[in-house]
């Protein structure tokens, strides 16, 4: 089910992100903090790439061919997507941005705008750039900006979102909007009493008001908590509807319309780190606590259709340290330390994996392929990646 196809150690890394793979070929971003991430939905070709970009930590890009030889390596850059046929768009630390080929050439290039501080982009359309009082779209094929504005003040753009082409933010249970050149609208708002039925819905499943005082003193904190939401937005392309994720305690996703109405809201988790939802295909998703380590399946109505165990001791799993999706819905995750493990759409276990010479690994997906890349930092100065072929 799990087998290392190749490992290889990388210099001056702490964590690794894969860029894109094509004939073997991986091409992968390292940076020496955890500014810098993606999220990728593999199992939807029109829908593959989210990703996240802080400059702070700025670091170097790879190229590993399909017999783990490393190729190139091209420091003082962080790879952003890929825009055409191993065609990489990358960024400096002044914010310039390039185009390099397959050989790590540069074959393009434009000149910083503005010191940009977040990056986002979404598969097949421009990339959201913002330093903290400016945003701009940039298109990735001809390197040419257009400003969306202001900012609104106090906005976090790590956890605001771009979707068809308007930038999306929370404040409290609203979910505002705006769009290139326009002004801000409120799109949505999740009323408190949705999310408190939401808790009181899970308390009842699992008859938490009768398990003593602890549980009950968590669904107090929960619902508290849930009173003071940071809603985090993601799209869902293939139904044309939102989620809206609460990633702290208790983790709770929302389905909005593409008008802002909300059809449900449900508790998956309590904990917090919650990830976004992820499509693996006939009606099913997924999403996972950093904090916990639980993966729930559920359907497009929000109906939990399994989850993972809990530990022997009868505890909560330790934190998962990634999750990818392959083509075929299988999904793969990592359990703090170790190991790898494999689900099938319908949350069965399939195999696992213990992994060596990893010491709290990350995890990130291949896209269209039945793959997945383990890092994990060596020491002060190196970076180990491994490729795990996924049967």
């Amino acid at each position: 089910m799990l087998q290392q196809a190749w490992t290889v150690e990388l210099p001056d890394a702490d964590v690794a992100t894969v860029l894109f793979s094509t004939g073997g070929a991986v091409y992968i971003t390292t940076t020496e903090s955890y500014g810098t991430g993606t999220k990728l939905d593999l199992a939807d070709p029109s829908n593959p790439r989210e990703w996240f970009f802080d400059a702070d930590a700025m670091g170097s890009i790879h190229r590993i061919g399909a017999d783990g030889r490393l190729d190139w390596s091209r420091e003082g850059l962080s790879g952003l997507a890929t825009v055409a046929d191993e065609i990489l768009l990358a960024t400096d630390p002044d914010g310039n941005f390039a185009h390099l080929d397959h050989h790590g050439n540069r074959v393009g290039e434009s000149p910083a705008q503005s010191n940009f501080r977040y990056m986002m982009w979404r598969g097949g359309e421009p990339l959201f750039l913002t330093d903290q009082e400016r945003a701009f779209f940039l298109d990735p094929r001809s390197l040419q900006s257009r400003e969306l504005g202001l900012l609104p003040q106090g906005v976090a753009p790590f956890s605001s979102w771009f979707v068809g082409g308007k930038f999306y933010w929370s404040e409290q249970n609203s979910i505002f909007r705006a769009s290139p050149g326009g002004t801000a609208e409120e799109f949505a708002k999740i009323s408190p009493a949705l999310v408190e039925a939401a808790i009181e819905r899970l308390a009842v499943r699992l008859d938490l008001w009768n398990r003593g005082p602890e549980a009950r003193m968590g669904l107090a904190i929960a619902t508290e908590n849930a009173r003071r939401p940071h809603w985090y937005i993601v799209d869902d392309q293939r139904r044309g509807r939102l989620f809206a994720y609460h990633n702290r305690d208790p983790y709770i996703v929302c389905s909005l319309t593409s008008e802002g109405a909300v059809e449900w809201c449900e508790v998956l988790g309590g904990g917090c780190c919650g990830y976004r939802p992820q499509y693996l295909g006939h009606d099913v998703y997924a999403s996972s606590l950093a904090c916990g380590g639980i993966v729930t399946w559920f359907d497009a109505e929000g109906q939990v259709l399994a989850q993972s165990e809990a530990g022997e001791d009868g505890t909560l799993a330790s934190s998962l340290g990634g999750l990818a999706v392959t083509p075929d819905g299988k999904l793969v995750g990592i359990r703090g330390e170790g190991p790898i493990l494999v689900w099938d759409r319908q949350g069965r276990l399939l195999g696992e994996k213990e992994l060596h010479g990893f010491g709290m690994p990350g995890l990130t997906g291949m896209p269209d392929t039945e793959a997945a890349v383990v890092w994990s930092p060596v020491d002060d100065d190196r970076c180990r990646v491994a490729r795990m072929e996924v049967g």
